[in-house]
């Protein structure tokens, strides 16, 4: 049936617009799909979310379609496939549930799945810089939510990752409270102690190389 649908809409002429919004792995990608009709025939213009799943040999397992205001599910959808692949039993399962709880805004369940000693370290120009406690986190996580109520934290794309530390870019965006859109990229480092998640460090950009030198260090402070 997938097949017939694709030579359905490829014998249509239809032109289809792919935008990458968000990778989790190697596996698995969210897009913004804009389907065109031909010229000739009934225009019209459709949007839609879609997340896009390959096997290891890079075959298609699964495709699933959202509607474009429903950016919340679809981050959701990719996170939760994402836990279940096979590319991401490194990382405590804390880290996904964690993600989950930070797309729904349900802080109850973001301070569960942070340790009391939770340590994020944002090196950013205007970051929150360095908290300590995973109450303080939270907190800041709400302020947060409080500028911007739909504000959607995405995985852009997996840098490296140990079974002690994951190193990403990662994306959040959102609508003001008080009006206009923002989005900010950035170097998400988060490290591990004994299958928990023990602390996260957040850099610009421009910095990736010094991302990649703690990331480094880590990992040596981990095997000794």
């Amino acid at each position: 049936m997938f097949i017939a649908s694709g030579r359905l809409i490829g014998g249509a002429e239809t032109r289809i617009e792919r935008t990458v919004l968000a990778t989790a792995g190697d596996r698995l990608m969210l897009e913004h799909v804009r389907w065109i009709g031909a010229d000739h025939r009934v225009p019209f213009e459709v949007d839609n979310l879609s997340i896009t799943e390959v096997d290891a040999e890079g075959r298609i397992v699964a495709v699933v379609s959202f509607d474009p205001d429903d950016r919340r599910a679809a981050s959701t959808e990719l996170v939760d496939r994402y836990a279940r692949s096979d590319t991401s039993r490194r990382p405590p399962a804390a880290l996904f549930e964690l993600a989950r709880a930070v797309i729904d805004h349900d802080l109850a369940r973001c301070r569960a799945a942070l340790p009391d000693d939770f340590v994020l370290d944002d090196h950013r120009r205007t970051g929150p810089g360095r908290i300590e406690g995973a109450d303080d986190v939270v907190a800041w996580l709400a302020s947060l939510f409080e500028q911007s109520p739909d504000a959607i934290l995405e995985p852009m794309y997996d840098i490296t990752t140990t079974t002690h530390a994951a190193l990403d870019v990662e994306r959040i965006a959102g609508t003001l409270a008080e009006g206009g859109a923002f989005e900010s990229v950035f170097v998400m480092l988060s490290w591990f102690r004994n299958g928990r998640l023990a602390g996260a460090e957040v850099f610009e950009l421009e910095d990736l190389d010094r991302a990649r030198a703690r990331f480094e260090e880590l990992q040596t402070e981990a095997a000794t």
